[in-house]
């Protein structure tokens, strides 16, 4: 299979990679929070570069921010937006990954 550093890697990439395409989007929707953007810049840097703990960070401010949006995104569904839900759900999800997947802590706690 693949060596877990590997798919450590590769989820870190991958939420990197959506944490950016979220804010832009995010933001082509409803304008640009330049804040969030950097913030979340700096994260998927961070998660590029395998720096350490970061992953626990930028795990639990993706959690934080679905479970604040959670209300709003459930009022949303009534007017159909399903779109914020699903992006609540993707933000869990990266959560999860960043906070339990083994390739990811080994990848974060390691010496480099």
């Amino acid at each position: 299979g693949v060596p877990m550093q590997t798919s450590g890697k590769a989820i870190s990439l991958v939420a990197a990679c959506y944490m950016i395409a979220k804010q832009v989007l995010n933001g082509l929707l409803g304008g640009f929070d330049v804040g969030m953007l950097v913030v979340t810049v700096a994260f998927a840097v961070c998660l590029l570069y395998g720096v350490r703990y970061m992953n626990y960070v930028a795990g639990v401010w993706l959690a934080a921010v679905a479970i604040y949006s959670l209300p709003g995104n459930l009022k949303g569904l009534s007017n159909g937006t399903l779109l914020y839900l699903l992006e609540g759900v993707a933000d869990l999800l990266f959560a999860f990954l960043l906070l339990w997947h083994r390739g990811v802590r080994q990848r974060f706690t390691m010496r480099h």
